[in-house]
């Protein structure tokens, strides 16, 4: 992505990827009203004066709920922060939700936090391996978790990898969402429906 934003393609790559997205996860996601998909953006596609529209037409075409959209926002620079806001505050309006990616890495901080008025916030995989060390970062999980209690938003933690993180996660957030390996690898679409319909059929059963 820095590679694409420095030579002037990454909207053009952005579009690409976003439309074979809804393509790919439309069935599921009008099969399912609680699944929800997450794009990763760009600065430059979030203040793009006509990216906003290309993803209500996008939306329109293949049918899907606005609601079910997050758009994951990595802060590369610390330059534009009134712009991007704005933009955040158009993209809220129209229904889709926005989460600050790699939270407390870079240039994601506390001040795009309140800029940006985020529905969630993902905590980087740094903080994640931190956790049952020593370390400052396992120290800086205990105010993110208050902080995130205070604001009321959603918490994700990236790169979980053991029933450890889980646990302790868990006890300091228990509606905290977690994605790793742990989990699962990444998978193509047709396995993943496969997962999919398979945790649902477990739920039904209980």
């Amino acid at each position: 992505m820095p590679i694409a934003e420095e030579i002037g393609l990454i909207q053009e790559l952005t579009e690409v990827v976003v439309e074979a997205s809804f393509s790919e996860m439309k069935e599921l996601l009008t099969h399912y009203a609680d699944l929800g998909l997450s794009i990763n953006l760009s600065m430059e596609n979030l203040v793009s004066p006509l990216f906003l529209g290309f993803i209500n037409d996008l939306s329109k075409r293949y049918e899907l709920n606005p609601n079910q959209l997050t758009c994951e926002v990595t802060v590369r620079s610390a330059a534009g922060d009134d712009k991007m806001a704005e933009s955040a505050r158009q993209f809220a309006a129209h229904s889709y939700k926005i989460s600050l990616d790699d939270f407390g890495t870079g240039y994601s901080n506390l001040s795009w936090l309140s800029q940006l008025d985020a529905d969630e916030i993902k905590v980087d995989r740094v903080f994640t391996q931190a956790i049952g060390t020593s370390s400052i970062n396992q120290n800086m999980l205990t105010a993110i978790f208050q902080l995130v209690h205070t604001l009321g938003v959603q918490l994700v933690f990236e790169g979980i990898e053991s029933q450890h993180e889980v646990d302790y996660i868990l006890r300091h957030s228990t509606d905290a969402i977690g994605q790793g390996w742990l989990f699962s690898n990444p998978v193509s679409v047709e396995v993943f429906k496969g997962l999919i319909e398979k945790n649902r059929a477990n739920q039904e059963t209980r």
